[in-house]
């Protein structure tokens, strides 16, 4: 009777517990869906980056290398006899490459003696050329004043050179006499103020190379410092010179001279007795822009002091003067 109140009391027990929620129930669960479950909620968790270990930076690209430019090549000019122009003309440069004339540019000579060009094309030329030009034409002027070979990148220019006047002058030589044909029956002391390059009998007395075309001869009396000119000429016998600016009213005989009789330039008085001055033969570049004589100066003398008129005087050769040049490319 006892046992059997304790079970139906047992089962009562249970009801009231199911009843009120127990905070502990007794469940069974599937071990495979425990385990998905136990996956759900643990999720990956990444490790925080240990702040002493330095971070590994990013590639940097690699710069393309700057281009180091060639050199550009120059040709270098070396006057010291040349002077500097006057206005409308200037000297310009040439390289010859297979025979061709290749400009390398126009300078003057104002601020000294070397200039230096750059050149495009230097790698066939063989030689160089110096010009005098007044205008604007592209292809060089008869003026050649100076040239030379290029012989490793090296020239010697001279007036010399084929290329340019091509004579050397060592064998030029000259004499004239103090005379006045121009005047008529003028004064007997005018006869040393004029100057005459002739023999007595009439015969040729001045003797110099043939020029170019580009160039012309011309005399000069330097006149208490001032250089006068008495004409410019080619014919060396046989012909007047092409001016009588200061000659007499009688016509000049047929060869270069001048009688300084009349017409006196500023700061001069004629007639002019040519004693104590000085005689001059120039070579001179077609057209002339500068009143004053160009050096290129062949022959020259001194009218002594005691000179007589109708008395031959020879003045001195001065080739070894004339001015040369240097030309360095590269």
């Amino acid at each position: 009777m006892r046992s059997r109140r304790f079970a139906v009391f047992a089962v009562a027990v249970g009801l009231v517990a199911a009843a009120c929620g127990s905070s502990e129930p007794t469940t069974t669960i599937d071990s495979e869906a425990a385990g998905q479950v136990e996956d759900q909620a643990a999720p990956t968790v990444t490790p925080a980056p240990d702040p002493t270990s330095a971070p590994t930076p990013e590639p940097t690209p690699t710069a393309e290398p700057t281009p180091t430019p060639e050199p550009v090549p120059e040709l270098t000019l070396d006057l010291p006899g040349l002077p500097a122009l006057g206005a409308g003309a200037v000297y310009e440069a040439w390289l010859i490459a297979d025979g061709t004339p290749v400009s390398a540019g126009t300078f003057d000579l104002v601020g000294g003696s070397t200039v230096q060009l750059p050149v495009v094309e230097e790698s066939t030329a063989s030689a160089v050329v110096i010009t005098i030009e007044t205008d604007d034409d592209p292809a060089p002027a008869a003026t050649h004043v100076l040239a030379g070979s290029l012989v490793e990148g090296r020239a010697t220019l001279t007036i010399a050179d084929a290329a340019a006047i091509g004579a050397d002058f060592e064998d030029a030589s000259g004499q004239y006499i103090l005379g006045t044909p121009t005047d008529g029956s003028g004064a007997p002391e005018n006869e040393r103020s004029g100057v005459w390059w002739t023999f007595i009998p009439r015969a040729q007395s001045l003797f110099l190379p043939e020029l170019p075309d580009g160039w012309v001869y011309e005399g000069w009396q330097v006149i208490d410092g001032v250089p006068v000119s008495t004409g410019t000429f080619t014919t060396l016998f046989g012909a007047p010179d092409d001016a009588a600016p200061y000659s007499g009213p009688e016509a000049g005989p047929p060869f270069p001279g001048e009688d300084f009789l009349q017409n006196a330039p500023d700061g001069l008085t004629f007639p002019r007795d040519l004693r104590g001055t000085e005689v001059v033969i120039s070579i001179e570049p077609v057209p002339d822009t500068d009143v004053a004589p160009f050096p290129l100066v062949p022959l020259r003398g001194f009218v002594a002091d005691d000179a007589s008129d109708h008395v031959h005087y020879s003045v001195d050769n001065v080739a070894a003067d004339l001015p040369e040049g240097t030309a360095t490319l590269g």
